[in-house]
């Protein structure tokens, strides 16, 4: 493994730093195309937005797909105790699983998880984040992403 290997290795997981550039991607659970309902496209969004407005994090290119998203963002300041992405993944989960509760309990069972802390689990644990600590690497994902 290769030094810079090992540094993107080392950020494989959620741990992110603030005032940062980062690449992020984060899954649904067992990849299951829980994003290809505009609704819930529209919910990310606006989660989003949220922590915008409240300038807690800054997007510079996104894409959601029908099983994952990736962000190239930077996390500014703490949502209360938690970090902005742990805020937005409880919230979006809680959105989307109140809804699919309601309007698609059919695929519930799908989500369902043996944990203590949740009977159900939208999003995968342990997201990738990987620093981006170069011009060239922001612009390769930005790329990538588009």
């Amino acid at each position: 493994m290769t030094p810079n290997e090992h540094q993107e290795s080392k950020y494989r997981n959620s741990r992110m730093d603030f005032n940062q550039v980062y690449f992020w991607t984060d899954t649904i659970k067992d990849w299951k195309h829980l994003l290809k309902s505009d609704k819930y496209k529209d919910l990310i969004i606006s989660s989003w937005q949220e922590l915008i407005r409240r300038n807690q994090i800054i997007i510079y290119a996104f894409v959601i797909m029908p099983n994952h998203l990736h962000l190239v963002w930077e996390i500014k300041e703490p949502n209360g105790k938690e970090m902005p992405h742990a805020s937005f993944n409880k919230f979006t989960s809680h959105m989307i699983l109140k809804d699919v509760k309601i309007n698609h309990p059919n695929v519930l069972p799908y989500f369902k998880v043996d944990e203590k802390e949740r009977q159900y689990r939208i999003w995968q644990r342990d997201p990738l984040a990987v620093l981006m600590d170069s011009k060239q690497k922001i612009e390769q994902k930005i790329t990538y992403i588009h």
